[in-house]
């Protein structure tokens, strides 16, 4: 009783007022909102930089140290540059927290993440993640927040965390979700198999990238 579904494009906002944490439905519509013709792709580049440079403005109440959690991937990137160009308005210049693998060239992403950073001019911290347990992290993650882990990143960032939070860093943001705006919903091949729409399912599988 009383839940439900975050809708698309929103999220949730908390705050605490007293000792109670309130939530409140917040919807990030503004890009899938705009009336008219469609837009251009310079257009639509400047429409999604100006939204991401609106929502790191929403941290300025926080008005503390704020951090980024960095790969070498687009994602991130943007929202790092937004962060960038809204401490140029006062907002405290973030420090970018990244994963590095110097023995795995196929996963390191230090160049570009050192390429990004010099460019931005932000202050950047990277770890080698030491093995710690996946499956440690997984039950530590349950029950400090009773919810099953969503996903691998977390016993990567993990040490990021820990490093931010020891450094002082009390907003910490990141790309998170941004590689599923251009990815592929590949167990609805499965869903539709199971229903026996075996032209469909092939259909969208030469489609899909």
């Amino acid at each position: 009783q009383g839940v439900h579904c975050v809708p698309i494009g929103g999220s949730l906002r908390f705050h605490v007022g007293g000792d109670r944490i309130h939530v409140s439905d917040v919807a990030w519509t503004r890009i899938f909102d705009r009336p008219g013709r469609p837009l251009s792709f310079e257009e639509s580049t400047d429409a999604i930089a100006q939204d991401l440079q609106t929502d790191v403005r929403a941290l300025e109440p926080f008005r503390g140290q704020v951090g980024c959690l960095l790969s070498g991937g687009v994602d991130s990137a943007a929202v790092a540059a937004a962060a960038a160009r809204a401490a140029e308005d006062g907002l405290p210049k973030p420090r970018g927290y990244s994963a590095v693998f110097p023995d795995d060239p196929e996963l390191d992403e230090s160049e570009r993440i050192d390429q990004l950073t010099t460019h931005l001019g932000l202050p950047s911290v990277q770890i080698e993640p030491e093995p710690v347990g996946a499956v440690w992290l997984s039950l530590d993650y349950l029950r400090r927040w009773e919810l099953p882990l969503s996903g691998p990143g977390y016993v990567i960032e993990y040490p990021l965390l820990e490093r931010a939070a020891a450094y002082g860093i009390d907003v910490l943001i990141d790309g998170q979700g941004g590689d599923e705006v251009f990815g592929s919903a590949l167990y609805l091949l499965a869903d539709l198999v199971r229903r026996l729409r075996f032209v469909a399912s092939i259909q969208l599988a030469r489609r899909s990238p």
